[in-house]
């Protein structure tokens, strides 16, 4: 007959809704509910009933001195996220528990029995660890990437994460755990922070290229394309900022120097522009544009002043048609040889007059 203090806490056990068993007398019979069996796989139910040592075979080396203890000593005791490795279904394979140790009074007075609940946790814990190694992995990858990465995290801008690379940009210590502003005082309400703030309060995107930063300690600006990003929470609010990029500061300068040269170059055209069209305006010797036809485009004022001819009629007109007849043949010449990039250091012909007497003219 079965005494009452084991008839009790066997109708507990097989009533309990999670994973239940006793553990009774000093060879720790097994008695346990649906619950147990079915995390005990093919075991159940030839487990039921049988020593622990011989049920439990594997894992008794762990569970069996603990049971003991409790019921030497009649003090319980609760453990998190225990691995064990049982066979199940036919092969080893990791299991993991959480689990709490109780004594049971037998009718003398004395620890006669042990009671466990239990909860597995393997696919939990083991969820876990691939997710810690997945960020270790991505950490060690974020690490090494040529371009900065930090994460912040509230209102406040408090750094969560820095690579190896933004933590080089100035050589300053940790930056986990501090406010930006202590990290970087010199911040303190600059555009870049301006922006950081108004991105944490609207969840708009800030980026900007080459943007000038003056690091204390730095004699020069420096430049960074900057792209910051809102990092949201589960209700979908912005609780955080991740920022990325990279520093420009040496192709910046070169850029500077290339838009300075550029400019001065432009001035130097401009003001050689203004000389050649001071020449071409206020020289006393004829000046002239044609092409190898003989159209004219474009012809100074002194053609004016030589010749009596107004502007308006020498554009478009032909030059032939001002030359001497007897000048013809050796001027058709002379244009040949010119579109030939054959030059003359001189050339002289006679050009008709208004008055129509003819001119002496040498050209170079």
């Amino acid at each position: 007959t079965w005494p009452q203090s084991l008839r009790s806490s066997l109708s507990l056990v097989l009533n309990a809704k999670g994973i239940a068993a006793l553990y009774w007398g000093p060879d720790q019979w097994l008695l346990y509910n649906d619950a147990y069996g079915e995390a005990l796989g093919d075991r159940h139910p030839w487990a039921f009933g049988r020593p622990m040592a011989e049920a439990l075979s594997e894992i008794a080396p762990v569970l069996g001195p603990q049971i003991a203890a409790v019921l030497s000593t009649g003090s319980g005791f609760a453990i998190e996220n225990l691995s064990m490795t049982m066979h199940r279904h036919g092969r080893a394979q990791e299991t993991i528990w959480t689990y709490s140790f109780s004594p049971i009074q037998g009718e003398s007075g004395a620890s006669a029995g042990v009671l466990l609940l239990a909860t597995e946790t393997t696919q939990q814990v083991q969820a876990e660890r691939h997710a810690a190694d997945a960020r270790q992995r991505q950490q060690k990858l974020l690490d090494k990437m040529p371009g900065f990465i930090a994460m912040l995290s509230g209102p406040d801008h408090v750094y969560e994460y820095v690579n190896e690379t933004f933590a080089a940009i100035n050589g300053r210590g940790d930056f986990v755990g501090r406010r930006m502003t202590e990290a970087f005082p010199e911040l303190a309400g600059s555009k870049f922070y301006k922006a950081l703030d108004e991105l944490f309060a609207t969840g708009t995107t800030f980026s900007e290229e080459a943007m000038p930063f003056r690091f204390d300690g730095d004699d020069t600006e420096r430049y960074f394309n900057v792209r910051c990003e809102p990092v949201r929470n589960e209700d979908g609010q912005v609780d955080g900022i991740f920022i990325g990029g990279y520093e420009v500061t040496e192709q910046q300068r070169a850029a500077l120097t290339l838009q300075q040269l550029n400019a001065d170059l432009e001035r130097q055209v401009a003001e050689r522009i203004r000389d050649r069209d001071a020449l071409w305006k206020l020289s006393s010797d004829v000046m002239l544009r044609c092409t190898f036809q003989g159209v004219i485009t474009a012809a100074n004022p002194a053609w004016t002043e030589l010749l009596d001819w107004r502007q308006e009629e020498l554009i478009g007109a032909n030059l032939f048609d001002f030359i001497h007849p007897d000048d013809m043949a050796h001027t058709i010449e002379g244009a040949k040889e010119l579109s030939d990039g054959i030059g003359h250091q001189r050339f002289d012909n006679r050009y008709r007059h208004r008055d129509g007497s003819y001119r002496w003219i040498s050209w170079s």
